[in-house]
């Protein structure tokens, strides 16, 4: 009880301390004191509401799946068989995503070897690509798997949930852009095994956590 007491005083000064709040569900768990321990729970969720273990922990002892709204796509497996010399921080992508660049129709992603140009071109000039060639493609699903394993790895260094900008989200919709283009399906049978086996991962895991993720069957292996 002093446990539980001792944190209801910190919250009376915040109700919004989430430290205090998860102390309190765990004290009201340990005293066996289960309605108040799923109610401390929910008032957790209620002030971040993407933390992944808590709400693991809250719909496990509901005996419920997460809401697929509430769940965040698992990228360390798609992301986790990138090159180290091809890898690029999240703090050097929002770098990139930030410069005032503007879309430059001289040039043509297939002649860009350098990863940092490559990222460039997708976000600030993605729209200038008519025709999707089996190199184009390649790029484009091994840089968004950069930008996935980035994403990964600052949420995990950081312990959140929340990032300035969502390359998950930002691939998502480059990958539906994609099936919007002339010709994509004869590019898509030309692309390497190890790409195709990529693309395949990662639209699998959209489909798990996106509504729309219907989406991306364009994309599929026909």
């Amino acid at each position: 009880q002093k446990a539980i007491n001792d944190c209801d005083f910190v919250l009376k000064q915040d109700k919004t301390n989430i430290l205090a709040l998860y102390y309190k569900a765990s004290a009201y768990k340990l005293s066996h004191d289960n309605h108040s321990y799923e109610l401390t729970l929910k008032e957790y969720i209620k002030i971040e509401p993407h933390n992944q273990i808590v709400l693991a922990e809250y719909y496990t002892y509901r005996r419920e799946q997460i809401p697929r709204k509430k769940r965040r796509i698992r990228i360390n497996s798609i992301s986790s068989k990138v090159n180290n010399e091809d890898q690029l921080t999240y703090e050097q992508i929002e770098q990139i995503r930030c410069e005032e660049i503007f879309p430059n129709s001289s040039i043509d992603l297939e002649n860009i070897t350098d990863i940092k140009e490559q990222c460039s071109f997708i976000l600030h000039s993605f729209q200038l690509i008519t025709y999707p060639t089996k190199k184009i493609l390649e790029i484009i699903i091994h840089i968004c798997r950069i930008m996935l394993r980035a994403e990964d790895l600052y949420r995990k260094k950081n312990a959140t949930e929340e990032v300035p900008f969502s390359y998950v989200r930002f691939c998502f919709d480059i990958l539906v852009q994609l099936t919007e283009l002339p010709q994509i399906d004869i590019a898509l049978s030309m692309i390497d095994q190890h790409s195709r086996k990529s693309l395949d991962h990662l639209i699998d895991c959209y489909s798990e956590e996106y509504n729309d993720s219907e989406k991306l069957n364009r994309l599929r292996t026909s």
